[in-house]
């Protein structure tokens, strides 16, 4: 009985902490049309790292889990080469999610998808992209040689299925 209360006291620490022990910060979002991205590197969910290049011409940007899974749902639907034949990245923020979590139940969950999803996993890195007021919308970056041309912000399926249909 005492090895239980230690568990749930343990579960309880962990998630009353917070997603990060960082302080919040109030960077907003970096990415604006006609300013250009700096090359990044970022893990997918498989450990692999992908290196942001002049080739690519759309980023794809979640921060939430409802639209990371909507955009997920969709890209499953389509053959596995579908985003690299069109030079688009598809970037999803974890850096929130308790670390213990990830490792226990997101990471699974995400190798379940073959095609790469990049994760963010760092605040830090995340303030780079983030812009708080649009964080529960998928984030559609159009670039040309890493010069955004475009910024479409959706939330539905459907809107989803318009920017590649």
């Amino acid at each position: 009985m005492k090895q239980i209360g230690s568990i749930i006291l343990f579960l309880l620490v962990i998630f009353s902490t917070g997603c990060s022990s960082k302080p919040e910060q109030s960077v907003e979002g970096k990415i604006e049309i006609g300013k250009t991205v700096k090359p990044f590197t970022l893990n997918d969910q498989f450990e692999k790292p992908h290196t942001l290049t002049q080739d690519t011409k759309m980023l794809i940007l979640v921060f939430q889990k409802a639209t990371g899974h909507l955009v997920k749902e969709y890209f499953n639907k389509k053959p596995i080469d579908f985003l690299e034949k069109r030079d688009t990245v598809f970037v999803a923020d974890v850096s929130g999610m308790p670390s213990i979590i990830y490792s226990m139940f997101a990471k699974s969950d995400l190798q379940k998808h073959k095609y790469p999803i990049w994760l963010i996993f760092d605040d830090n890195e995340s303030a780079k992209f983030k812009n708080a007021q649009n964080e529960d919308k998928i984030e559609i970056v159009y670039l040309d040689n890493l010069k955004v041309t475009d910024i479409k912000l959706i939330t539905t399926e459907d809107e989803l299925k318009k920017i590649f249909e």
